[in-house]
């Protein structure tokens, strides 16, 4: 199958069919769930190297790895070692100076990490230690993404109690990407997102917060920066503690 819509562009524009989508189903709970093999490698390599017009497969083939993994109370070693290894071939292999070779419009970037709607949901308190573990692939994502939709997933990911052990880090990424990429601004819905994620954290970890001056001054910074693009909440903010500049 694999072979088969790897060869065909007609075959990758179309949605996989009811016998694909339960092959599709099947190798990603295998991917999360048992050691990996070359025969096992070869076929997720092989999913994740379509070309552009194949990105529906491989979003359905991720969300099952997720879901599957995620599912687990406690987390799988395979999955929790396949969630890098997968991460790490896409940022790094498949990369493009540094930026994903798919489409900035797909979904496909965040189904990579499990942040898309689909998928997010499932992170629950107990999938917060296994974080530490991804922390810099988490990183590498967040610095390597120029996509709105991609950066309202990852802020909407990162209210969840699954991220409040990198949460200093995330307003950090946050900073990083938005401050020295204005094209992102233009998107409603990630500053509407980003600006609920920056209320929470002062809500919720402000200690934390002031504790660390250079994460002070990046949360300064990006609530600032949405204030000027006229962000609610970030106006919010701004009312709520004085203007932090």
């Amino acid at each position: 199958m694999v072979q088969r819509v790897r060869t065909s562009s007609e075959e990758r524009r179309r949605a996989p069919d009811g016998l694909e989508t339960v092959l599709l189903s099947h190798l990603g709970c295998l991917v999360a769930v048992v050691p990996s093999t070359e025969t096992i490698s070869e076929l997720w390599k092989g999913l994740l190297s379509l070309p552009k017009d194949g990105e529906y497969w491989i979003t359905f083939f991720l969300n099952e790895f997720h879901r599957a993994g995620l599912a687990e109370k406690q987390i799988n070693p395979v999955y929790l070692e396949q969630f890098r290894v997968l991460g790490e071939y896409a940022l790094g292999e498949m990369s493009e100076d540094g930026a994903f070779v798919w489409s900035s419009y797909s979904g496909v970037r965040s189904s990579l990490l499990g942040l898309d709607a689909l998928t997010r949901e499932m992170w629950s308190a107990h999938h917060a230690a296994a974080l530490e573990s991804w922390k810099e692939l988490f990183a590498c994502w967040c610095k390597s993404t120029r996509s709105g939709a991609d950066l309202s997933n990852f802020a909407r990911w990162a209210v969840r109690p699954a991220a409040r052990f990198i949460r200093m880090d995330v307003v950090v990424w946050l900073h990083d990407v938005l401050i020295e990429d204005a094209v992102i601004s233009r998107s409603e819905d990630a500053l509407d997102a980003i600006g609920r994620f920056l209320v929470d954290v002062w809500d919720n970890n402000q200690v934390n917060l002031r504790r660390n001056t250079s994460t002070f001054a990046a949360f300064r910074g990006l609530v600032n920066w949405g204030a000027d693009q006229q962000t609610p909440q970030m106006l919010e903010l701004i009312g709520r503690i004085g203007n932090l500049g």
